[in-house]
């Protein structure tokens, strides 16, 4: 059964671009490729979960959306600005479609055929453009905490805007945080440090500008409040990836 897991990372062109995508399992069995959402790298799919679909008999890829993680960053093209999001003065410097055609790149580069879809959030606005647009390439369609694009459906309450439009602490470096359960011992190293009520922890990878990467330890007690920034206890400093 060790084969049935195995995994692969690699780079496709996809429609002009590079994406970065790892895969797990048989390529030989039935493809299923899982979109994640708004500036969020694919390793926001957990390892368990993406284990667990090729233990059962699945090929899964998951892979880096244009301007996240290692896929390619354009940054030629200007973030737009947010009065002409909310009234859309003028045309974003790509779209939903040009996100889909990159999946549908991404599907043909790596001859999957037809492919189970997954989406999440953002990402389950571009499966469902996949599925309009390139209606061939999709064998099923599942979408988790996602909505239809139209401002008449699924939007957030204003005090939740609000929190959504705060400016990010981190600045210019991107990260997903994937928390676990504090164990034995990183549970002495929190004491060693003195920082008590600390129950959770997660594993992070920054990337940055630059091109470098630096991996992180964050903790995180039960205090609401607290849990939004986190605790650092350990980083490792940025290396060249």
């Amino acid at each position: 059964m060790e084969d049935v897991a195995a995994r692969t990372l690699g780079r496709v062109a996809a429609n002009d671009i590079e994406l970065a995508y790892e895969t797990f399992g048989d390529a030989g069995a039935p493809p299923v490729v899982l979109i994640m959402g708004l500036a969020t790298q694919m390793i926001a799919w957990p390892d368990e979960l993406c284990e667990g679909l090729a233990q059962r008999g699945l090929f899964v890829v998951r892979f880096d959306n244009r301007d996240v993680g290692e896929s390619t960053h354009l940054r030629n093209l200007p973030p737009p600005r947010l009065a002409d999001i909310v009234v859309r003065r003028r045309p974003p410097p790509y779209s939903i479609s040009d996100m889909a055609r990159d999946v549908a790149g991404l599907i043909d580069g790596l001859r999957l055929g037809e492919v189970h879809l997954v989406g999440a959030s953002m990402g389950g606005f571009i499966a469902q453009t996949v599925a309009l647009e390139h209606a061939a390439r999709v064998r099923t369609l599942t979408l988790m905490m996602t909505s239809t694009g139209s401002r008449r459906v699924g939007q957030p309450r204003p005090r939740v805007y609000a929190r959504l439009l705060r400016r990010r602490v981190s600045g210019d470096k991107s990260f997903v945080l994937l928390k676990r359960q504090v164990d034995a011992d990183t549970a002495q190293k929190i004491n060693r440090l003195g920082l008590a009520g600390i129950t959770q922890i997660a594993d992070t990878k920054r990337f940055y500008p630059e091109g470098e990467s630096a991996a992180h330890v964050v903790g995180f007690t039960n205090n609401e409040d607290h849990g939004q920034e986190g605790v650092e206890l350990a980083e490792i400093e940025p290396s060249a990836t």
